[in-house]
């Protein structure tokens, strides 16, 4: 077919295969093709071609062939139409139900909704789906409650820090991977801030592990800084995103969590590229500024207020653009900013501002708990008597006269204890067993009166 054809087109190729009346009505989906115009016709069209009842129902392919769409049992009489004297000519914008096509098993003319009594002669068909017809249908079991609350989709939502764990789930579910059958988990840094209590920076980070319960990841985050938290004020949690360009190795994330927040508040995560510092390995450290913030006040704070005058070119870098020293921002709680220093040269006796962790030993740092202080005893003459009584000095190498080893090569305590001489004439069997908190229980049974079973059903009872 042409790409623009009309209804007369349809018509005339239709004749040529199969002489038929020259009328009838020409449609795609749900649109009615006009008589007086043409239409765009794209490969892979099905248009259906409608025309008296002497000729069966016509579905062409736009590729160019014609196939006959027959009914099966119950036809539908396209002749209706006319036989009420209605006109074909339709206007551009009106449109035919594509249900009224459909096939009806109960007899009705879907166009003039007069209902003829089924032929008795007719054979029902079998249901492909091996349902019994006399089944009561789906409608039967449900019935829709007219005094049932309205659906909103947006009356329910999830709090806050739900959110934010949602979002920290997203990433963990990317990095998280499981090493020698354990359980998936994965390496996040946490940063804690309280801009309205006093603290507006954290120069050293947390490292904590998260696992697959994501359901405990607030109290764990808690529990990191149990020791610096208010336990009567509730946390804030905010997921750095999108995160800092350079993030520390086996680091899927970062997490501030906040307290005493207040809404002229950011917190934010810098990132500091400075040659000079930590081996030229990027660093990084929470800060908390006011939303308008001036970048000048990131120098301040940081102490390179010297190096950016006279030593280095100081530049920032905020979601791929970059920004002077003096330019002002709209901050907001999660954002990465990267600061860049570009140096020329070291000036001498130059001490750093800030001295980060070893590169590889992030959030590694040993946490301090509490502190004892303990009073020693008056008199030195004494104590150093007290001491020299009570001590006493041993040597590993006297005691274990002949180096022993296990199959692995290390020192083995049971197989230095075999090779005593009382041992081998004994004819012991030593019985391992293994516990489930990973520890080891060992037991000595004489070989004679030795029985798997026995030995068994004692320890099971002694356990129990």
């Amino acid at each position: 077919m042409n790409q623009f054809s009309g209804v007369q087109d349809f018509l005339d190729r239709q004749r040529s295969s199969n002489p038929g009346p020259s009328s009838g009505v020409a449609s795609r989906g749900r649109l009615v093709f006009p008589h007086d115009r043409t239409a765009r016709i794209g490969n892979g069209d099905s248009i259906v071609l409608r025309v008296d009842a002497a000729m069966p129902s016509q579905a062409f392919d736009a590729s160019g062939s014609f196939q006959h769409a027959s009914s099966v049992g119950d036809g539908i009489d396209l002749s209706s139409r006319h036989a009420e004297g209605q006109s074909d000519e339709l206007d551009v914008d009106d449109e035919v139900d594509v249900s009224m096509l459909m096939q009806s098993s109960s007899g009705s003319n879907p166009f003039t909704g007069s209902s003829e009594p089924p032929d008795q002669g007719a054979t029902v068909p079998a249901c492909a789906i091996d349902i019994d017809g006399d089944a009561s249908p789906e409608t039967g079991f449900f019935e829709f409650n007219p005094q049932a609350d309205e659906f909103r989709p947006q009356a329910y939502t999830l709090p806050e820090w739900a959110q934010v764990i949602e979002d920290i789930y997203h990433e963990w579910d990317l990095r998280a991977f499981a090493w020698q059958g354990e359980s998936r988990a994965t390496h996040f840094m946490t940063w804690y801030v309280a801009p309205g209590n006093g603290r507006i920076q954290c120069l050293y980070g947390r490292r904590i592990v998260l696992f697959a319960d994501f359901w405990n990841w607030r109290e764990q985050f808690k529990r990191k800084w149990i020791d610096e938290l208010d336990p009567g004020v509730d946390i804030q949690l905010v997921f750095v995103s999108p995160p800092p360009s350079q993030l520390e190795p086996g680091i899927a994330g970062h997490v501030i969590i906040i307290q005493h927040n207040a809404p002229e508040w950011s917190s934010i995560i810098l990132t500091s590229y400075d040659p000079a510092i930590n081996q030229g390995y990027p660093f990084h450290i929470a800060l908390s500024f006011h939303e308008q913030l001036q970048l000048q006040e990131v120098v301040t704070r940081t102490g390179y207020t010297q190096e950016c005058l006279y030593h280095a070119q100081c530049l920032f870098r905020l979601r791929g653009q970059n920004f002077a020293a003096a330019d002002r921002i709209r901050a907001a709680d999660g954002d990465a900013i990267d600061f860049i220093v570009n140096r020329h040269f070291f000036p001498a006796n130059w001490n750093p501002p800030f001295i980060p962790h070893t590169p590889g030993a992030e959030g590694l740092a040993l946490l301090q708990t509490n502190v004892r202080v303990a009073k020693a005893n008056g008199g030195d003459g004494d104590q150093s008597d007290a001491n020299e009584g009570t001590r006493k000095v041993i040597s590993l190498s006297e005691v274990f006269k002949q180096q022993v080893d296990d199959v692995e090569g290390i020192p083995f305590t049971l197989a230095l204890f075999f090779g005593q001489q009382q041992i081998d004439t004994a004819n012991h069997v030593v019985c391992v067993w293994e516990m489930h908190d990973g520890h080891n229980q060992f037991d000595l049974h004489s070989k004679s009166s030795f029985s798997t079973c026995e030995i068994r059903s004692v320890f099971q009872e002694n356990i129990a």
